[in-house]
């Protein structure tokens, strides 16, 4: 068995005899945006970066589909997913019109903080400079500053300074409190995953009514609004969500892809 296999073996395992299996973990690679600093702060500019990026064009060529573009900022597998096409589809036509609104008609200059390698981070450096052609199509163009994995966890936990408009993360629960983790501004970076130093009120008391909801219906409903309100904002980019392939030979028996960050090899066999 092959864990995590690189996109471009794929297609050579399956041709040796490989099985390959996938999943649909909670895994998200996304970009947290800069909201204190530069053109950023700006939410027509947020929502012209978004729509900049050809997620479906990553997954599929960058990526051979060992990912699925990523609609929402809650992860497959969770119960308050909420998509959103029209917030993450492909429309460049419609970032640039939104830069000329935002008063940025000629681009502007930026830098995307990332890794070199890293737990769940499956190509960081090749899909940030996948981003980075996408970026500069509409007129943006972008600095890559990557990190070795361990340090870049480090920088990634301060939050961003001047000139760095994003900065990169995968990661992910199948529980929907992952968006208070992400969105509080009790955990503002330093002190928490809170890398945008995000704060929303309104948002904050909603999260606080799902998590101390008494049954699972309704702390559902209250997490899907407060995933809709977040998302309104643009302040959490979802890029990609990882299948978390595994390649096996036809020997292996089964083995299941669980919608976990997790697997169990205790009912697997070989024969």
């Amino acid at each position: 068995m092959i864990a995590v296999p690189s996109p471009d073996s794929i297609q050579s395992l399956t041709s040796a005899g490989f099985k390959v299996s996938e999943g649909a973990p909670p895994h998200l690679w996304f970009l947290n945006l800069n909201i204190h600093d530069g053109p950023t702060k700006s939410l027509k500019v947020r929502e012209a970066m978004n729509l900049a990026i050809n997620r479906a064009g990553l997954a599929h060529d960058l990526l051979k589909d060992t990912v699925s573009p990523a609609l929402s900022i809650l992860p497959p597998g969770n119960p308050a997913v909420v998509i959103d096409k029209a917030a993450y589809g492909y429309d460049p036509a419609k970032a640039k019109q939104l830069l000329a609104e935002a008063g940025y008609a000629k681009g502007f200059s930026t830098t995307l903080t990332t890794s070199v390698s890293g737990s769940g981070q499956i190509l960081p450096v090749q899909m940030a400079e996948y981003i980075q052609q996408d970026l500069a199509k509409v007129g943006i163009t972008v600095k890559i500053d990557a990190t070795e994995w361990i340090s870049y966890l480090t920088k990634w936990s301060k939050g961003m300074g001047p000139g760095t408009s994003m900065a990169q993360m995968s990661w992910g629960m199948s529980a929907p409190y992952w968006l208070y983790i992400l969105n509080s501004s009790t955990l503002q970076a330093p002190h928490g995953a809170n890398v945008s130093q995000y704060s929303n009120p309104k948002l904050d008391a909603l999260m606080g009514r799902a998590a101390t909801a008494k049954d699972e219906s309704t702390a559902d409903g209250l997490w899907k609004q407060a995933v809709a309100m977040a998302q309104a904002d643009r302040v959490i980019s979802p890029v990609v969500n990882d299948k978390a392939p595994y390649a096996m030979t036809s020997k292996v028996h089964g083995f299941v892809s669980p919608s976990e960050e997790w697997y169990d090899l205790a009912p697997v066999s070989i024969g």
